[in-house]
């Protein structure tokens, strides 16, 4: 993870932490929050007695005096690492200081996770796995894009040039046949490369579902073209999407229309029911279960389709 610049400042915790302080004190202290921001990766760093003196420019008494004074406030956490033998005063400035910020180290530690999970989104969304996290953020990799744009450099000018617009086939790729259809039946160029990136992917998408539904691919061009006209005729704007919807209408009423069980028992029961027998104008007396039997598998049918739609 590289080194950001700046780091998050929190004005309350900083006046709350350093209202005992003098202002010289709350200089010292905020440059030590610098310092440790920019030389550390996790929020800690080791100083010198030496090194503290020249980053506050203070004598050595006074410095080890005001860092005591920031342990004693539970400013920081802080380990001294002190050689084994005796030490003189002249040798107090080879202590080191093992100083770590609570809310620096927390920071850096959320940035490292953020970076990390960067990486593995960007990883898993290229299809190469060495692509750098940040390389080729604008391209959008159209999924179900039956022709793409190859780019080739010459190696004698380095200019690079693009290949030729190609149609989908209709018979190997029926759904960007479809969609070509439908771009050029707005006005759009059929060899515009503009609207492909921006449009594409998501009327592919519709146009599958159309697909689906009608079965084959010359019947969604017709459903298409037909209330094209009609919502031309109408002054209505549509896309895509609207053919669509209607699409998986008509595919659940011709599912309905072409499923003769519960419609030929309910008729059944209706006809078994008899003409007069006495003249008396009273029909004989015709058990329900038949018709209960019909009305239920009609409701089936129905919930069935609904799940089916949706």
């Amino acid at each position: 993870m590289s080194k950001l610049p700046y780091m998050q400042f929190y004005p309350s915790d900083f006046l709350m932490d350093s209202q005992t302080l003098t202002m010289e004190q709350r200089g010292a202290w905020i440059t030590l929050i610098c310092y440790i921001w920019m030389n550390s990766k996790n929020g800690t760093v080791v100083l010198s007695n030496q090194a503290i003196t020249t980053l506050w420019n203070m004598e050595l008494d006074q410095a080890m005096a005001l860092l005591c004074l920031f342990w004693d406030r539970k400013l920081f956490d802080m380990k001294r690492e002190v050689p084994e033998d005796e030490i003189e005063q002249e040798d107090m400035e080879k202590i080191f200081n093992i100083i770590t910020s609570r809310r620096i180290s927390r920071d850096k530690k959320q940035l490292k996770n953020q970076s990390e999970r960067q990486k593995r989104f960007y990883h898993k969304h290229n299809s190469s796995n060495n692509a750098e996290p940040n390389a080729n953020l604008t391209h959008k990799k159209l999924d179900v894009r039956s022709q793409k744009l190859d780019i080739t450099t010459t190696p004698s000018t380095g200019v690079v040039l693009a290949s030729p617009y190609q149609r989908p086939d209709k018979a190997t790729d029926p759904n960007g046949w479809l969609v070509m259809h439908y771009k050029e039946s707005t006005g759009v160029g059929w060899d515009d490369r503009e609207w492909d990136k921006r449009f594409w992917a998501r009327w592919a998408q519709q146009a599958k579902v159309i697909l689906d539904a009608m079965g084959e691919v010359d019947r969604a061009i017709s459903f298409l073209d037909y209330h094209a006209k009609e919502f031309a005729s109408s002054k209505i704007k549509w896309t895509l999407r609207t053919i669509a919807d209607k699409a998986v209408v008509w595919a659940a009423k011709e599912r309905r229309k072409n499923d003769p069980t519960s419609r030929t028992r309910f008729l059944v029961a209706h006809a078994e029911r008899g003409s007069d027998t006495d003249g008396s104008g009273l029909r004989e007396t015709v058990p329900v279960g038949p018709i209960l039997d019909a009305l239920r598998d009609r409701q089936e049918a129905k919930d069935q389709n609904r799940e089916n739609d949706h």
